[in-house]
């Protein structure tokens, strides 16, 4: 249950651009940029405590015009060692999230229902889909915001300037850095010079969407304003302490994750045809595997998510792979960096590599994970955004025929 409602809310930072004040300054950068994102890799390796705070919102027009009102997200985040963390998540449309841990305990709550659970860190319910060794809550948690925060891993990055901007009322100088998201959007980070931390990020995109009229294209921005960064500085122990509000009351879980199915325009139609290579050089195109359900999964190694999603995967590849299903997984990341994650976390299913996005494009993948079940005739059935419980998964395949008792027939 837990990791549910920590995917919920690690999305919320996964998935969000960061924007925070305006320029004061700005000038042609003397960085060298390499050096500049080793230095970046290295602090967050050494990193032995982070707090934040921000804001967030997500605006969404069509044809320059609001199709919907903005969306504003409080956010708070703070992990010290050894397994500590805090997360606060708080949205006027769905209510607030709390994860709590002091390293022994986890608690998370929901203002909506006014509830909590209790679980231990070494438990199965907060250990359920492995992780990094020792404490894999705070491994999950220190990971995803990482990858965000201090995000060395840039996919063709390119340096755009100096620029100083304002920060609570500070100036604060930073390194303009242009990349394309995971996802192909465009996206602008403004990266303190000092501590090597995002303060500001900003990710414009388009998604296809069926409107009342037929199809539509959405131009969505999404910003977020860290007003509060402390790097390796001393965090309250209370941060790290949950304490009931007045009339809440103690469950066993939360049913918070119900594999809601994307609306999708794919869904009953056929999927795509495509031709990528897997990390073995290999040519795989999708219509030579007609005959047998595909089971395609869109990740990143950096995806919180993912993590969460990916053993499930994992463990249908094994159970009925090869003979029932074929499973795929796709990724626009460097070869080298997904075979390492791969061969740590022992995955076998293979995955293929969409380098230039292509495929990504094709499928309308804007966030991830993304996993789309193909029927036997090469035509899309189910379409989930999101990590899903592997109940889902598995019933989303024995939507195509794939069950346990088939498995091998």
């Amino acid at each position: 249950m837990f990791r549910q409602v920590f995917s919920a809310a690690i999305g919320v930072v996964v998935a969000t651009t960061v924007i925070a004040g305006s320029p004061t300054a700005q000038a042609q950068s003397s960085v060298d940029l390499d050096q500049f994102l080793q230095d970046m890799k290295e602090k967050s390796e050494s990193l032995v405590s982070l707090s934040l705070r921000g804001s967030r919102s997500i605006e969404a027009q069509h044809a320059g015009r609001p199709i919907a009102p903005r969306e504003d997200t409080e956010l708070e985040i703070a992990f010290a060692e050894p397994g500590q963390l805090r997360m606060a998540v708080e949205s006027p449309r769905s209510g607030s999230t709390l994860v709590v841990s002091d390293g022994v305990q986890v608690w998370t709550y929901s203002a909506q229902s006014n509830a909590f659970t209790v679980q231990s860190v070494g438990s199965d319910a907060a250990t359920e889909t492995g992780g990094d060794t020792g404490n894999s809550v705070a491994g999950d948690a220190r990971a995803s915001v990482l990858s965000q925060i201090m995000p060395w891993q840039l996919p063709e990055p390119t340096l755009l300037r100096d620029e100083s901007i304002d920060v609570a009322g500070k100036s604060v100088p930073c390194v303009v850095i242009h990349s394309l998201a995971p996802t192909g959007e465009q996206m602008t980070l403004w990266v303190d010079r000092a501590n090597h931390v995002v303060l500001r990020e900003e990710r414009r995109g388009a998604k296809s969407v069926n409107g009342p009229n037929g199809p539509m294209t959405i131009d969505v921005v999404a910003t977020a304003t860290y007003r509060e960064v402390k790097v390796d500085q001393d965090i309250p122990k209370s941060k790290f302490v949950f304490t009931p509000p007045d009339g809440a009351g103690q469950v066993d879980s939360f049913n918070m994750a119900q594999g809601i199915e994307n609306n999708s325009p794919l869904v009953g139609k056929p999927a795509p045809d495509f031709e990528l290579t897997d990390l073995d050089g290999n040519s795989v195109r999708l219509s030579d595997l007609r005959g047998k359900p595909v089971l395609l999964d869109f990740w990143a190694t950096w995806c919180g998510p993912c993590k969460i999603e990916l053993p499930h995967i994992q463990k249908l590849h094994e159970e009925f792979g090869v003979d029932d299903i074929t499973v795929l997984a796709i990724s626009s990341e460097q070869p080298a960096l997904v075979r390492r994650y791969l061969e740590r976390a022992q995955y076998t299913f293979p995955s293929l590599i969409d380098g230039k996005r292509e495929v990504t494009g094709k499928y309308g993948v804007t966030s991830i994970p993304v996993v789309l079940v193909i029927d036997s005739q090469g035509v899309v059935r189910k379409h989930f955004i999101g990590a899903q419980p592997e109940r889902v998964l598995r019933k989303a395949l024995a939507a195509v025929g794939v069950t346990s008792d088939a498995a091998g027939k």
